[in-house]
């Protein structure tokens, strides 16, 4: 008997703290960092993280493209109720920038990457837009974004992108990782990594997709 009374004392104890049965909730997030993204994600019925590591010609954009395609095939899913996350990091983050950077830095020759409309070392970033010469079968990073895509990008990633092409220029280091900063696509999130961008999609619901 005693030791009835004892286990109903704790389960009362336990049902009385709310907050030993739920996360505590994260803080306010510092003014630098944009994160209104991730209250974009909470009236998703479906919603899904693509982790893009490397460019691989645009890959992780048809596989975003894909999920969006299967989901209205399959079940008539209207888009706007879905929500995409992709997150481009580590060597993808070239595909965040303008086509001026890209023929600044010579992008297109390092990574060895052609142009499909002239079959040399491209010149201009084709992941980001359709531009003057559409590449037959791509999705763009624009067209994800007017369909609710929401596009984040690693800024130390970028920083070290940064670093690398200030070191081949000859150039002060932060004045070119400032460049670079600043030649990020306008519809673009940028976050401190992509390992938090990928993370904190998934605290918020999201299925996770390696998409390299």
């Amino acid at each position: 008997m005693p030791d009835r009374r004892k286990f109903l004392a704790q389960a009362a104890a336990f049902a009385a703290a709310p907050s030993l049965m739920r996360p505590s909730p994260l803080p306010t997030p510092q003014a630098a960092w944009d994160m209104s993204w991730v209250d974009q994600l909470a009236t998703a019925k479906h919603k899904a993280v693509f982790d893009a590591t490397m460019i691989t010609s645009g890959l992780s954009a048809g596989h975003v493209d894909l999920y969006l395609k299967n989901y209205k095939e399959v079940y008539d899913t209207d888009e706007k109720d879905m929500r995409a996350v992709l997150v481009v990091r580590h060597e993808a983050v070239p595909m965040l920038l303008s086509d001026v950077f890209w023929q600044k830095y010579q992008l297109g020759s390092r990574l060895r990457l052609n142009d499909p409309a002239t079959g040399g070392p491209t010149t201009r970033n084709y992941f980001a837009a359709t531009g003057a010469h559409p590449v037959a079968d791509l999705t763009t990073l624009e067209q994800l974004h007017a369909r609710g895509v929401i596009i984040i990008g690693c800024n130390k990633a970028l920083l070290s992108l940064g670093q690398i092409m200030a070191q081949s220029a000859g150039q002060p280091v932060e004045a070119v990782q400032a460049e670079t900063r600043a030649a990020v696509l306008p519809f673009v999130t940028l976050m401190p990594s992509g390992i938090f961008a990928v993370t904190r999609a998934q605290e918020a619901g999201c299925q996770y997709i390696r998409s390299t």
